[in-house]
């Protein structure tokens, strides 16, 4: 499919409840923000009718249940208004209020910036492209950061990881921020940094060879399709065969 012809998706920090979920596009989150003003519109309009239906009861003096009375009269009129927001939009072409919005999704550089140089070989997956992927395989990212230029071969290392481990499995780095340089570089799309948890620590440790440690002291590991594993202070350091 066409990347342009997509609606960009969106991940809510306060999703509207019961109506849109964590992830959405533009028109149905502005949908649901219509419909949920006109709802609070409702609730208040009642509100106020109740409260004048009791000020008028609650009094005998004229001018209590001529100010009761006014209060009742606001508060339908307000509700008319609310309620013919959505009528007349609805009357004149029912699409109106659907929201239906095409914002493109937004090209990302394919080539990401700092962290090194060499030889990219290729231009690697897009951003959308390489979200998709982990989205599909319940794959975490934290975010924001950058995942185009990545690597194919480097996401299929991480789903392997994830469905073999069963573990959480959550990436916190890959193309973009500050890493070393070199072929083999987070820049190039050949390294992502994962999250440490206990049961990834230890599906590791106990399912891949044992390697000699880095020159800074970091615990290696080899996975059975050749990538080399560094258990660093906050995270491990994952890097696929590059050559």
């Amino acid at each position: 499919m066409n990347q342009l012809a997509q609606a960009t998706e969106y991940k809510l920090l306060a999703p509207l409840p019961n109506y849109v979920k964590d992830v959405t596009t533009a028109g149905p989150y502005i949908e649901g923000i219509f419909i949920l003003i006109i709802a609070i519109a409702t609730g208040l309009a009642v509100i106020k009718i109740i409260f004048g239906g009791i000020k008028y009861m609650s009094t005998d003096a004229f001018s209590g249940k001529s100010e009761a009375r006014g209060t009742i009269e606001n508060a339908i009129w307000g509700l008319l208004l609310a309620i013919s927001a959505w009528l007349i939009l609805y009357t004149i072409n029912p699409n109106l209020i659907k929201f239906d919005l095409k914002i493109p999704v937004q090209k990302i550089s394919e080539k990401p910036p700092g962290g090194g140089g060499g030889n990219l070989g290729g231009l690697g997956l897009t951003q959308e492209q390489a979200m998709s992927q982990l989205r599909a395989a319940n794959v975490g990212v934290s975010s924001p950061i950058l995942l185009a230029g990545i690597k194919q071969k480097t996401i299929d290392e991480i789903i392997r990881l994830k469905i073999t481990c069963g573990c959480d499995v959550t990436v916190t780095s890959a193309t973009g921020g500050t890493h070393n340089s070199g072929t083999c570089s987070h820049a190039n799309g050949y390294k992502v940094d994962l999250r440490t948890t206990d049961s990834l620590t230890s599906y590791i440790t106990r399912n891949y060879t044992s390697l000699p440690d880095r020159n800074d002291g970091a615990k290696m590991y080899r996975a059975p399709t050749g990538a080399l594993y560094a258990l660093e202070s906050t995270h491990w350091d994952i890097t696929v065969p590059c050559q």
